[in-house]
């Protein structure tokens, strides 16, 4: 049992380094090579893969690449991005040396970094979360909890919640796999 906790309590570094590693790399010829839609695609996949995993390192990555994307949007001097790439190269090379602490330490700084380079910052810290609770909502929906409780669970907009699923399309498969006697095991499991 305390193997699993452990398991469980592990970064995305420990499960999914190698993830990590295509993730920076690409984001890094995004920002090099000034690739917007890059960088708003990567975004959107580490927001996805926060809200799965849920630990410092994936929603300060997620962070970080959402706030990249904001700033190659608007910046006019590119040489302001340069620090960025410089940090992302060192993060990339701790990773492959397996220096964890390292790499969380030099992600600490890119994140101050990008704080001192845009006043709009914690306005991205809050977009991010806030798309990672409302994935992660709609991943309570697809077990069969209704939305209004998803939304009361995880304190999000009903409204932002719908929207995500309605894009998502995952009504349709909700409805064919999961049937009312599952729903209900699965809602006591929930509020156990």
């Amino acid at each position: 049992m305390e193997d699993e906790i452990e398991e469980v309590k592990k970064s995305i570094i420990d499960n999914e380094k190698e993830h990590v590693v295509r993730i920076l790399e690409e984001a890094l010829s995004s920002i090099e090579n000034n690739n917007i839609e890059k960088i708003k695609e990567i975004s959107n996949e580490t927001i996805h893969s926060a809200s799965i995993h849920q630990d410092k390192v994936s929603i300060n990555l997620a962070i970080v690449l959402y706030s990249s994307s904001k700033l190659m949007e608007r910046v006019k001097n590119r040489s302001q991005l340069r620090g960025i790439s410089a940090l992302i190269k060192k993060m990339l090379q701790s990773l492959k040396e397996d220096k964890k602490e390292r790499f969380e330490k030099e992600l600490e700084g890119l994140i101050r970094l990008i704080n001192n380079l845009d006043r709009k910052f914690a306005k991205y810290v809050e977009d991010v979360l806030s798309q990672a609770k409302v994935r992660k909502g709609a991943q309570i929906y697809r077990h069969g909890i209704s939305l209004g409780q998803v939304a009361d669970i995880l304190d999000v907009s009903l409204w932002d919640l719908m929207s995500y699923i309605g894009n998502a399309k995952i009504v349709e498969d909700i409805e064919s796999k999961i049937g009312p006697v599952e729903r209900l095991k699965i809602a006591e499991e929930t509020f156990k």
